[in-house]
């Protein structure tokens, strides 16, 4: 396996504004401008998502804490034939079995039965206003063909290391 080309990578605290100037860094760098239109909105839809995850489910003290060894990142490379976005994040543990639910029935349906799944949920207004609808990891199952990793590594009793690597093919 060849080595992977760096295009972006951040560790550290995610507020909104963190966010959106990594965002902004990335629509300016010349390896994401380059990226073929189709590719390059998935690439962007998914790492938004993988943003967004982090900045809403991060607890604030190890986002905000310059002293804890687990702080968030996001890295966007290139290997070979695809695009990889690699998050990782600290979760409370109160949260992992519904996060491994929700993967799981990510990776269960295929991709028609995941495209309705988005459908319901944008239909179902009662939902949209509900924290954690499951739109953000529902958007990028359909992104990148379900070819994603996660793991879950445990901190201490109350917290986990959640690790997601996402995989988008650079072919249309």
């Amino acid at each position: 396996m060849s080595e992977s080309e760096v295009i972006l990578d951040y560790k550290g605290p995610v507020d909104f504004e963190t966010a959106e100037s990594l965002i902004n860094e990335l629509k300016k760098l010349t390896a994401f401008r380059i990226i073929q239109k189709p590719i390059r909105k998935k690439v962007y839809s998914v790492f938004v998502e993988c943003l967004e995850n982090i900045y809403k489910y991060s607890p604030p003290e190890f986002s905000e804490n310059s002293l804890s060894p687990k702080y968030p990142y996001i890295n966007f490379s290139k290997q070979e034939n695809k695009y990889i976005i690699r998050t990782g994040n600290a979760i409370r543990k109160n949260r992992i079995d519904n996060l491994r639910d929700r993967l799981d029935d990510i990776n269960r349906k295929d991709m028609d039965a995941l495209k309705a799944t988005y459908a319901e949920i944008i239909d179902d207004e009662s939902t949209q206003a509900v924290e954690g609808a499951g739109l953000g990891l529902i958007i990028i199952g359909l992104r990148s063909k379900k070819n994603f990793e996660t793991r879950f590594k445990k901190i201490n009793d109350q917290y986990s290391f959640f690790e997601m690597n996402v995989y988008i093919s650079e072919k249309v």
